[in-house]
């Protein structure tokens, strides 16, 4: 990467020289958002000045909203426009994309009209406008409302994909995502990224399992590799079961491949065949797993909670679970939109919702642990 270079007889600082060039390769697209910038030292070999003289120019940058700098991060540009800084306008529209895909349903999924009306609440709060668009990962591309000339920013949520994060990166628009992106890892430090903890709810459901006395929990998940959150859920339970004193044991974990009914209540039947003495079942997922749960259970005569306790993660009544309150997530999401829109001293965050447990009667504590 060349850079050009400095007029060191200038009366312009040397940090402010710096800082210009950049911006102009951040502009022109020669940095694009969401790729780093050569470290500190390497840009100070190639400017021929001082470290310190480099990290003016780059506190310069992230304070004008174009870079973020994190420790092990490495400095990645974020932005490739200035921020807005007068605020939102009454004409500005926030466009919510509805990413769809293969993996996640947005029809008929309560969670999700949840968090989309969590969005409409904030925006109209706002007195902004709000738009829909639906968008394939094969689509392309997003077309915004007279060219994007008045979106002030996008909000992602449903199936999303590392193709709806591309489009949403040629809009050149900040965005920010309600949920993880459906790819191998994390996504980069560009946007944020507006979520429950999939670790806590696990963590919390069995180590609240551990202490009502039951010793054989068994999980239960779609595929413990395929993304990340399902990883940190796996990590959760195995985590409450080591402060608990307890072993882990692979042989009560089920992977059904599949969230619809029948492939749930197929691989629990199979699991049953094979397993006894387990006391409760846990499942990091939706309604979906519960009634293929259930299904599998009612064939086999197993009573909850007198035989078995069962928690999973979604907001079914009279269920014991970790409740979130799923309509925060649309309003978090439009708050982060406009903190970045109107802050320049904004940085990319993580943002997770916080749960609590509510007790129901699919739950039971043990005789020997009372």
């Amino acid at each position: 990467m060349t850079f050009g270079t400095l007029n060191f007889v200038s009366s312009k600082l040397l940090y402010l020289q710096i800082a210009d060039v950049i911006e102009q390769k951040i502009k022109n697209n020669e940095i694009a958002v969401s790729q780093k910038i050569p470290p500190e030292r390497e840009l100070s070999k190639t400017f021929g000045v001082s470290i310190d003289t480099i990290k003016g120019a780059l506190a310069k940058l992230e304070k004008e909203g174009y870079i973020s700098r994190r420790r092990r991060h490495g400095t990645v540009v974020i932005n490739a426009q200035p921020p807005v800084m007068t605020g939102l306008s009454a004409q500005s529209d926030i466009c919510v994309v509805v990413c769809t895909g293969t993996v996640r349903t947005t029809i008929g999924d309560p969670a999700f009209y949840d968090r989309i009306s969590g969005v409409e609440s904030k925006v109209k709060e706002q007195k902004l406008n709000l738009v829909f668009k639906t968008v394939s990962p094969d689509d392309g591309g997003i077309e915004l409302e007279d060219g994007g000339k008045k979106t002030g920013g996008l909000v992602l949520a449903g199936n999303i994909t590392e193709a709806h994060i591309q489009m949403a990166r040629k809009t050149r628009k900040p965005y920010v995502l309600i949920g993880d992106v459906f790819q191998k890892g994390f996504i980069e430090d560009t946007a944020d990224v507006v979520t429950t903890s999939s670790f806590d709810t696990s963590y919390r459901s069995t180590k609240y399992l551990v202490e009502l006395g039951h010793k054989r929990i068994v999980y239960i998940t779609n595929e413990i590799a395929r993304f990340p959150w399902e990883l940190d859920s796996f990590d959760g339970y195995k985590q409450a079961l080591k402060e608990g004193g307890l072993e882990f044991d692979n042989s009560l974990v089920v992977e059904t491949f599949s969230p619809r009914p029948d492939n749930v209540a197929q691989a629990v039947k199979i699991f049953l065949e094979k397993q006894t003495g387990f006391t409760a079942m846990y499942g990091g997922l939706n309604q979906e797993y519960y009634f293929g749960i259930m299904r599998a259970f009612k064939e086999k005569n197993i009573r909850v909670p007198e035989d078995i306790s069962l928690m999973v993660c979604d907001d079914i009544p009279g269920m014991t679970k970790i409740y979130y309150d799923i309509y925060k997530l649309g309003e978090l999401a439009v708050e982060r939109l406009i903190e970045r829109l109107t802050n320049p001293g904004w940085k990319p965050e993580r943002v997770l919702l916080p749960g609590h447990l509510v007790e129901g009667d699919t739950t039971r504590r043990l005789e020997a642990a009372i």
